[in-house]
């Protein structure tokens, strides 16, 4: 999704809810909507599921930065192995060498600079989840009432998310063991 389809649903959403104040007072949201669409989307990807991505390091001296977009290292490998490590600061410590890194980023930044063709970098899923959140954050202050029921939609569709995720890695056990 774009930013400017985010933008269209964001209107229609709060076209249907039929509450006049949210859409009139539209154009003093859409300064402050860069603003939420940024924080709402480093929710998602922190706390809901993680922008994966994969890189290649150069550790020197012993050490090496992480990538600007990175919140967790997940691992590194060397030639296929993993490869203990420490993170102090914004490094990572560890042996000298060429390593691949699996980490969690955030995804880009989002200001009134952007532009409306940017490609949101979370899940389609957790883009879905956003809409509900930017329109939740939009009414917070002027409509309560919407406010709560955008809120409850976007915690909703984040349960949907983790049921999801959680679904896939379960393991299940018959029986029992016996010491």
């Amino acid at each position: 999704m774009t930013l400017e389809e985010a933008k269209r649903k964001i209107m229609i959403e709060l076209d249907e809810s039929g509450e006049n104040s949210a859409l009139e007072n539209i154009t003093d949201y859409a300064v402050k909507l860069p603003d939420i669409f940024n924080t709402v989307q480093k929710e998602l990807a922190m706390f809901c599921k993680p922008i994966e991505k994969i890189t290649s390091i150069t550790v020197e001296n012993g050490y090496c930065l992480k990538p600007v977009d990175c919140y967790n290292v997940k691992y590194i490998t060397k030639n296929g192995e993993r490869q203990t490590f420490s993170i102090v600061a914004d490094r990572i410590v560890t042996n000298n060498g060429e390593y691949e890194m699996v980490y969690e980023a955030l995804p880009q930044d989002i200001d009134e600079n952007t532009d409306d063709d940017y490609e949101f970098e979370i899940d389609v899923d957790c883009q879905e989840a956003m809409i509900h959140g930017v329109c939740a954050q939009i009414c917070i202050n002027d409509e309560p009432e919407l406010y709560q029921t955008y809120f409850e939609r976007y915690n909703l569709a984040i349960a949907n998310i983790n049921d999801k995720l959680n679904k896939s890695s379960k393991l299940s056990f018959s029986g029992g063991v016996y010491l």
